[in-house]
């Protein structure tokens, strides 16, 4: 053996994989005998090479639940929460939550996870729920501090309803918490000014003494509003008498330095306003000394101000707001590279494109103006990749490129460009802020002085966002991917592929699908490129692995023969030594998410096996456990078994009867659905009828914006409408535990406080959610987000297609087909989304015992499609052999078309 011929490492990869699927094989079985103590120690065997494991953890609890030790599964699931969160996953760690919950709903923990991941994640009415039950846990107790804190949380989550600070005011009054009352008071005082808002702030301000305001903090209000009125002696007089009273601060400070300004004591003004101690200052004193500076036209400080007030507008997506205050420093500085740069950053966020190629005009405009044609041509060959057909930048870019001659200025709309401008100096154009686009991109460049630049479209998501956004596709991937959906799985993955390219994941999931189509060529490409990724992550096995399994698949693949011979490894030969395993057998470390779904609990049986009398009990206990839990298809299987063996048990069959068919005796999925945080029960009645609840006002308020919402909604909004209607009816009010008392007014008002936020709801986060409840075997908790993110009309077919397989999953396939129907019935869809949700409906009607309308509906499918799926292998076992479509009686009116397949 020469110096550099080194052997091939042993592979134990297979060993290890045999390994575990052995132990998996035998929890199964043990979970199927109910010997659940078995079953478990063999999956916790599992943690000791991978502690942090969470879909073990789930899994685990599962099965503590199925043993009926509800504490244990708690404590299982709670780790399982815990690792999904540190993990990224925030989805699965909200259903986990979720089905703690279900178990134990006094559970604060689980809650305040859910709140603050709901809150995370964008979904605010989720959160607020959350808060509220947390809330209403401690009320009923009687800890009416921690109820205040919950609350004050809801305040948090939406600073700028006043209404809800009100309300929040007047319950600390009214437990005696008078400083804290004031300060809220105070707080609404400062958003009314700041609002211009001057009567209702006077009226305030009138009946400051039952509002606890203290006596200086009036008199200071008042000034700032004789100021905005324009009374600038009686402003004026209202200082003096702070003065008088030494009840001087920084804001009496900063309004005497406002006098000064409208007086025109400019230098006076400003010498006043560097004497305040920075420290001190608000997010409202910061505004009033941006506005001071601007009219003394102090330009640069004006903008420093701003940029220290930036993150925390940006952190509330207050991107309006700043936009409005960047905006008048270009009336007065139009070529502020800084600010425009801020300007179009905002602009992005607020998705307002037109008004950002406009800015990236002018900063080329700028550039060009100072002499720096190369800027100015690679801003302009950016805007052309967002805006190709633009012939005003692609005549601009001719002209600094030399090749026809130039014009003279050209008219960009908003600005003259014909005046003669000084050219931009490189001190003042300064650092020029980023911030990610999702669709306009942004350009990247750095000080405007500097010789080096960067001209670039950033990528988003980027960091955090980036790790949530593959988290997401591969979680809708993995529930396309289990019911059987293939190329919607695909589209998921190769939103990954796009944004990120080496994501191995994503990679080894697509490998996954083509393997299931059969697909040898993607097979073998994924395969290359996962041994690339898996070489420069330093996986020598997987390497090996990978490609010797290219050579299974390509015997003659030239660079996986080459890579074998030259790879890390040294294999010496491009001949495997051994036979690779054909690649059924090679299973990659996925996901850790994905271990449990390889081997379920229940585990589906196929084909019959003989049942023994002494076992007939244990069984049905198992199936009933299943069906409890929405794992219907589990619960099928074992109750066939039993038939099979002993076809005269009537109760065996009743109870089949129930999930396939008959008399269903459970709720339906969308009537029965639950709110996001279940009502508290068996809690000690209240200490004190004089504490008013929050909780019922603020869910009334929901109630009346989504039915607001809901009187102006037609078209396939009236899917949403008709389900959020149905899921309304299952809130259970808290009130009659509280007694009638003299604030109720305050909430009578505060109802309308909230009205604005259901409108802005992340549907997508929704959406993502209900996969993960689904995944989860949350049935009603994932038929519930679906029904809110039917909401966006963008995804109201696939909320359709997901409710419709919900119901699919409870056994209740006449419901099912009420909902996919109703897809039909949608206008302006695809052929490829109708085909989708025809083909639903055949395998509802298959699983109905319908197989003439499944062979209708496949028939449609294949007259638009042939090679749609399996669809042609489907009717060949229904032994349908006309194509000619029947006409089929009832079929929604839409069906009638020819779009409409």
């Amino acid at each position: 053996m020469g110096f550099f011929d080194f052997a091939k490492p042993k592979d134990n990869t297979n060993k290890d994989d045999k390994k575990k699927n052995k132990v998996l094989q035998k929890a199964q079985k043990f979970a199927r005998k109910g010997q659940i103590e078995k079953a478990i120690a063999e999956w916790k065997s599992l943690l000791k090479n991978k502690a942090d494991d969470a879909t073990i953890y789930n899994t685990i609890g599962d099965l503590y639940l199925k043993g009926r030790k509800r504490e244990e599964a708690v404590d299982a699931y709670h780790r399982a929460s815990e690792i999904f969160t540190n993990t990224g996953f925030s989805l699965k760690a909200i259903a986990v939550n979720k089905k703690i919950l279900k178990l134990d709903p006094q559970n604060l923990d689980a809650l305040a996870c859910m709140a603050q991941l709901n809150r995370e994640r964008g979904m605010a009415n989720n959160a607020k729920e959350c808060y509220l039950s947390i809330a209403g846990y401690h009320l009923k107790t009687g800890s009416h501090d921690l109820a205040l804190e919950a609350y004050q949380n809801i305040v948090d989550m939406d600073p700028a309803n006043l209404k809800i600070k009100i309300g929040l005011a007047e319950l600390y009054l009214k437990e005696h918490m008078i400083e804290e009352g004031g300060r809220i008071y105070g707080e609404v005082v400062d958003a009314l000014l700041n609002q211009n808002r001057l009567d209702e702030a006077e009226d305030l301000c009138n009946k400051g003494q039952e509002n606890h305001l203290a006596p200086g903090d009036i008199t200071r209000y008042m000034a700032e509003i004789h100021l905005a009125r324009g009374n600038i002696d009686l402003a004026h007089e209202c200082c003096c008498r702070l003065e008088a009273d030494a009840s001087e601060d920084h804001r009496t400070a900063l309004l005497k330095a406002e006098i000064m300004v409208r007086k025109g004591e400019i230098e006076e003004g400003m010498a006043q306003v560097r004497s305040i101690e920075p420290s001190a200052l608000t997010e409202h004193d910061r505004i009033k000394i941006y506005r001071l500076l601007l009219d003394a036209n102090e330009l640069e400080q004006a903008i420093q101000v701003l940029n220290d007030l930036f993150d925390a507008y940006a952190a509330s997506k207050r991107f309006d707001e700043l936009l409005d205050l960047y905006l008048p420093i270009l009336d007065r500085d139009p070529d502020n590279l800084r600010v425009r740069q801020q300007i179009i950053d905002l602009l992005s966020k607020l998705d307002r494109k037109h008004e950002v190629t406009h800015h990236y005009k002018e900063m080329s405009r700028i550039y060009a103006d100072s002499g720096d044609v190369e800027k100015a041509q690679n801003i302009l060959e950016k805007v052309l990749e967002l805006t190709p057909g633009d012939m005003e930048v692609q005549t601009r870019l001719r002209e600094l490129r030399g090749e026809v001659p130039d014009p003279g200025p050209m008219d960009y709309g908003e600005v003259n460009l014909s005046r003669e401008d000084e050219p931009v100096s490189e001190e003042d154009a300064g650092p020029i802020l980023v911030c990610d686009a999702e669709e306009t991109g942004s350009i990247e460049t750095t000080d405007a002085g500097s010789d080096e630049e960067v001209v670039d479209l950033i990528p988003n998501p980027a960091g955090v966002e980036q790790k949530t956004f593959l988290a997401d596709n591969l979680t809708e991937a993995d529930v396309y991917l289990k019911y059987g959906h293939l190329e919607k799985a695909i589209t998921h993955l190769q939103k990954n592929i796009e944004k990120a390219p080496d994501h191995i994941e994503t990679r080894e999931r697509l490998l996954q699908i083509y393997v299931e189509r059969g697909d040898i060529p993607e097979q073998v490409n994924t395969l290359l490129t996962l041994s690339r990724l898996y070489q420069a992550a330093g996986d020598l096995e997987k390497y090996d692995k990978v490609l010797n399994e290219v050579l299974t698949l390509d015997p003659e693949n030239a660079e996986a023969q080459q890579k074998l011979q030259q790879g890390p490894t040294a294999l010496g030969s491009s001949v495997p030594e051994e036979v690779p395993e054909p690649m059924e057998d090679l299973t990659f470390e996925l996901e850790t998410e994905e271990t449990a779904d390889a081997v379920p609990v229940g585990g589906t049986q196929t084909g019959s096996v003989e049942v023994t009398e002494d076992s007939i009990d244990e069984l049905i206990e198992e199936a009933d456990f299943y069906h409890q839990h929405g794992m219907v298809e589990e619960a099928r299987s074992v109750y066939e078994n039993i038939l099979a063996s002993h076809p005269a048990r009537a109760d065996v069959a009743e109870k089949l009867s129930s999930i396939t068919g008959g008399e269903v005796a459970a709720v339906p999925v969308v009537e029965g659905t639950e709110k996001a945080a279940p009502e508290i029960t068996e809690i000690p009645p209240a200490q004190e009828t004089d504490f008013v609840d929050f909780a019922e006002e603020l869910r009334r308020e929901f109630d009346t914006e989504e039915r607001d919402q809901e009187s102006g909604s037609s078209g396939e909004d009236d899917f949403a409408a008709e389900l959020r209607r149905e899921v309304e009816q299952s809130i259970v009010s808290d009130a009659h535990l509280f007694g009638e008392n003299d604030v109720m007014n305050v909430f009578n008002e505060f109802r309308e406080g909230v009205q604005q936020e259901l409108g802005d709801e992340d549907y997508e986060t929704h959406y993502n959610l209900g996969i993960a409840y689904l995944e989860m075997g949350l049935i009603d908790e994932a038929a519930e987000e679906f029904v809110i993110a039917s909401g966006d009309p963008k995804r109201v077919m696939d909320c359709i297609t997901m409710v419709g397989l919900c119901y699919i999953q409870k056994g209740q396939y006449p419901e099912a087909l009420t909902e996919l129907e109703k897809g039909l019935a949608l206008e302006g869809r695809t052929d490829d989304e109708y085909i989708g949700v025809r083909y639903e409906i055949a395998k509802v009607c298959e699983l109905n015992g319908d197989l003439e309308r499944a062979g209708q509906e496949l028939l449609r499918i294949h007259e638009v499609n042939p090679r749609y799926r399996d669809v042609a292998q489907k009717l060949k076992g229904l032994g349908v052999q006309s194509l000619n479509v029947p006409s089929v009686g009832g079929a929604p009116t839409k069906d009638k078309k020819v779009s409409y397949i």
